[in-house]
């Protein structure tokens, strides 16, 4: 079992910050809060390319390509604010380099980095503040209704059910097509929306959209409980999700795209415990209407922002409002000039990104099977948040510890080095996995931060794990230095 640090314990530690000097990590420039993104495979760029990642200043409606994409998916939510990471985590191939498809990490300028998962079908991505990123994988052998997560580490990991047995799945038997996914942090829960002809929640054939919710354990790895359901019929000619954000009271809002051109019910408002839905806006009553493929909401605006890939622009709505909305009048169009069946993904920065940083340091000591235990930092270091420490690579079924300080260090120990020196926290704790296994241990640990007096704190940190192939009989890990924004 996870053990977590006590807030008076890192209390104790934060009396040291004089002594800290904390670590610098050279990061490009975070987007903009409040800015809108767009990813549309007919967004027109400056090469026979058309689509293309882009922003928006809502107050102007001023927009900027910030990367040429060579292959746009047409799936939804093939784009992501990651807050953690600190820029838009995004599906597709680049112009410059000509590569496949991957998962990238942008920052505000158009700076990549690669975040692997080569030519996978990855889409329906929700990052969350332990630094997993939830998405869906179709075709290829993937089963539909299936959730899978990225460490940014270019694998894919199955979220597995309660018993950590087997695959969990939306539906009995994975045939459902759900077209959004979001982790919901208050209620550290999976909510999923599904559109017309999934499985309803009583059984048969749903008009309307499914939504469906479920919690995660606590190292996001597993789905437990009950499966909550809702559903709700926006128009009797069929509908499609096509974007999900939170609103500032933590309920959702849901976008949805329909075939008709008539006023409906497109955007609405869904309780993340409940399930309850609610109508927020709706739009029609005009020519592209059917063509509703994208929205979010817009805290700089106190608006729901909806793509209209007919007028190739946004149309902004308030809560309770129903007509055509008001155009932003956007300065680059949002698609290419009388295209409208394009599938795009629209979202807001949110929140600020992160100021903390993680940084490994130095070297580990290998142990069964060659294995050296890897120690990594997830999460925003922030007073007040609770970051998680995650150790992986190790021997199954051990027991372990991480070592904490306020300075870093190289001493001889155990056949390695000693990388925190003086030593003044130990956490315990036991790996998971089969015991006596190489390679195949892991614990994900929380850590709370206080709340005040500890921004500018680095924290030096390394795990060691009881293992009898190692030197003298234990594995170290590399160092991690954790700074606190």
């Amino acid at each position: 079992m996870s053990f977590a640090p006590s807030l008076s314990s890192l209390r104790a530690l934060s009396i040291a910050a004089a002594f800290v000097v904390p670590s610098s990590v050279a990061l490009g420039q975070a987007p903009n809060v409040g800015d809108l993104w767009l990813l549309d495979p007919t967004v027109q760029g400056p090469s026979s390319s058309s689509g293309a990642l882009v922003k928006y200043d809502p107050s102007t409606g001023t927009g900027a390509m910030v990367v040429d994409t060579f292959t746009t998916p047409q799936q939804t939510q093939s784009l992501a604010y990651d807050r953690t990471r600190g820029g838009v985590v995004f599906v597709g191939s680049i112009v410059d380099v000509f590569q496949p498809i991957h998962l990238w990490l942008c920052d505000d300028g158009g700076s990549l980095t690669d975040l692997g998962l080569v030519s996978q079908p990855f889409h329906c991505i929700t990052p969350a503040p332990d630094g997993k990123i939830y998405g869906r994988a179709t075709g290829g052998g993937f089963v539909n209704g299936r959730v899978w997560y990225t460490l940014g580490d270019g694998l894919l990991h199955e979220l597995l059910d309660e018993s950590g047995a087997a695959p969990f799945t939306f539906e009995p038997g994975g045939f459902v097509d759900y077209r959004l996914l979001a982790f919901h942090e208050a209620t550290r829960s999976l909510v999923m929306v599904s559109g017309s002809g999934s499985p309803a929640c009583g059984g048969g054939i749903s008009t309307g959209i499914v939504v469906k919710r479920v919690t995660l354990s606590a190292d996001g790895t597993r789905a437990v409980g009950p499966i909550d359901c809702a559903e709700f019929e926006v128009s009797s000619s069929g509908e499609s999700p096509v974007g999900i954000s939170e609103l500032p009271d933590g309920d959702l809002l849901v976008v949805v795209d329909t075939n008709s051109n008539a006023t409906e019910p497109r955007a609405l408002r869904i309780h993340p415990q409940t399930l309850a839905i609610s109508v927020f806006a709706s739009n029609g009553g005009y020519t592209g209407a059917a063509a509703t493929n994208g929205g979010t909401w817009s805290s700089a605006l106190g608006k729901c922002a909806l793509l209209d890939t007919f007028a190739d622009d946004l149309r902004l709505y308030a809560d309770g409002d129903s007509g055509p909305g008001t155009l932003l009048g956007v300065t680059l169009p949002t698609g290419a000039s009388g295209g409208s069946g394009e599938t795009a993904t629209l979202v807001e920065i949110d929140a600020p990104a992160c100021t903390g940083t993680f940084e490994a340091y130095d070297t580990g000591l290998a142990g069964s099977g060659g294995y050296e235990p890897v120690l990594a930092g997830t999460g925003c270091p922030e007073p007040g948040a609770t970051v998680f420490v995650h150790v992986s690579g190790a021997r199954g079924g051990s027991q372990a510890a991480i070592f904490a300080g306020f300075s870093s260090s190289a001493l001889p120990f155990k056949g390695g080095l000693l990388l925190v020196a003086p030593v003044l926290l130990t956490v315990p704790f036991t790996t998971s996995g089969t015991p006596g296994e190489a390679g195949v241990g892991e614990q994900l640990i929380p850590f709370p931060l206080p709340v005040s007096g500890v921004s500018g704190v680095s924290l030096y940190m390394q795990g060691a794990v009881a293992d009898p192939a190692a030197t003298w009989g234990v594995a170290l890990t590399a160092g991690l230095a954790m700074t606190i924004g």
